[in-house]
């Protein structure tokens, strides 16, 4: 049998939070063994060896779980598993248990699991020991930093004169972590799942908590909850990973501000119904109608429609931060059109001469589809956004418009246009 006690009744601590888990140790294992059948046997068996070898936290393996969903690495799950046991690892044999001491924990993790497990722990450590962040930084500015040292600092001094604040120790915990990602992208990924579980494991914490032990943990929260919302959600931008920002930004708002989280619910509730009723009704009138449009059909394989509606968070944003009343954020719900055009066959060694005039020809189904949807509902004036003539920074080129949308055409709904390779790079 595996050398594990359950933790049922165990406490498990992490980053100055606390839960209680009702969950066997076997059914959270078994759980996790069942989703990382895509890995190879060779690494299957790598991941199976750490239970044999370890006693991996329910944390630990929450934030495996995490990783695993993004289809990561037996090595970057492996390290996952290792990152709460580097203090306490255990070798276990036939009749005794020999326990590694903390300076021959990266040495033992090196022997049984190879040097790039063992970095990607070390990477991952060095992030967590960062300097804490004590004061408030502008996560926009963030977003724009440039990853070279030199420019960061120089974006986050601009951003103290707006009327922003920072220390060295903050600036030098930045440079630390984005060197680390430059290192290997994949202790950044790990670390922001870190974050998303540490974050799920304090608002659990929340729930069951005793008042006295929520106010001796309230400021430990809410400077994790900072730390979230100014240096690693705007990573996680960064890094494309826009479903952990999402999650990220969403938590760490409702620990950190839960009167301004309420007070923006509060401001959404009269127009949520309208817009869901608008974005439903869009959705099946621009179906149909590029459905039905001739020139697509012949030039496009498939389109695809998907909805998103605006987080919380970056509603509150615009209503604080851009000073904009909630009638005047015209982005609240948004329809995706991802054109996926027919390929021409060409596979002779020509084909790269004409990779060029192929991506022109999908760019112009992009405004010929924008065509389309102005054709269904008018637009509204001067927020047509042209990111494939002027693509950001970043890559990101689509084709962004606000229309009146709704049974009274009186409601604004931003419809985004790109093609598949165009949604890759976003």
């Amino acid at each position: 049998s595996l050398p594990f006690k359950s933790l049922s009744s165990r406490k498990v601590r992490a980053n100055h939070c606390c839960i209680y888990s009702s969950i066997s140790n076997d059914e959270k294992i078994n759980t996790f063994l069942s989703e990382i059948q895509y890995l190879e046997p060779e690494g299957l068996n790598q991941v199976k060896k750490v239970f044999e070898l370890t006693n991996p936290s329910l944390h630990s393996i929450s934030i495996a779980q995490l990783v695993s969903k993004l289809h990561m690495d037996s090595d970057s799950i492996t390290a996952c598993l290792l990152l709460l046991n580097t203090l306490h690892i255990k070798q276990y044999k036939a009749s005794q248990s020999e326990t590694i001491s903390k300076s021959d924990s990266l040495h033992w993790i090196e022997l049984h699991f190879g040097p790039t497990v063992k970095s990607l722990v070390e990477g991952e450590s060095a992030v967590s020991q960062l300097a804490p962040v004590t004061q408030t930084l502008d996560s926009t500015q963030l977003n724009s930093a440039a990853i070279n040292n030199s420019e960061l600092t120089r974006e986050l001094r601009q951003s103290s004169k707006d009327g922003f604040t920072f220390d060295d120790n903050q600036a030098e915990s930045l440079r630390h972590m984005i060197i680390a990602m430059a290192e290997d992208w994949r202790v950044m990924v790990i670390k922001l799942c870190e974050r998303v579980q540490t974050l799920r494991a304090i608002q659990m914490k929340v729930v069951s908590a005793e008042e006295d032990e929520l106010n001796d943990e309230v400021n430990a929260n809410k400077r994790i909850a900072r730390e979230v919302l100014e240096i690693f959600a705007p990573l996680a931008h960064r890094l494309g990973m826009w479903n952990v920002k999402s999650e990220l930004e969403q938590r760490a708002f409702v620990i950190l501000m839960p009167v301004e989280y309420n007070q923006t619910l509060a401001v959404l509730k009269p127009v949520r119904d309208s817009l869901e009723r608008a974005m439903s009704e869009a959705r099946i009138a621009l179906e149909s109608a590029l459905k039905r449009d001739l020139i697509l059909s012949r030039a496009v394989e498939t389109v695809k429609l998907t909805s998103r509606r605006k987080e919380i968070y970056s509603v509150w944003r615009k209503m604080c931060i851009a000073k904009k009343p909630i009638h005047q954020i015209y982005d609240l719900a948004a329809l995706r059109i991802v054109l996926v055009p027919k390929s021409n066959g060409n596979e002779s060694e020509t084909a790269n001469s004409t990779e060029s005039i192929e991506e022109t020809e999908h760019e112009a189904l992009c405004y010929y589809a924008l065509g389309v949807v102005h054709s269904v509902f008018a637009p509204f004036p001067g927020r047509v956004k042209d990111y494939i003539a002027f693509s950001k920074p970043n890559g990101y080129k689509a084709l962004h418009t606000t229309v009146m949308a709704g049974s009274s055409y009186r409601t604004s709904l931003e419809v985004q246009i790109r093609t598949a390779k165009m949604h890759d790079v976003a």
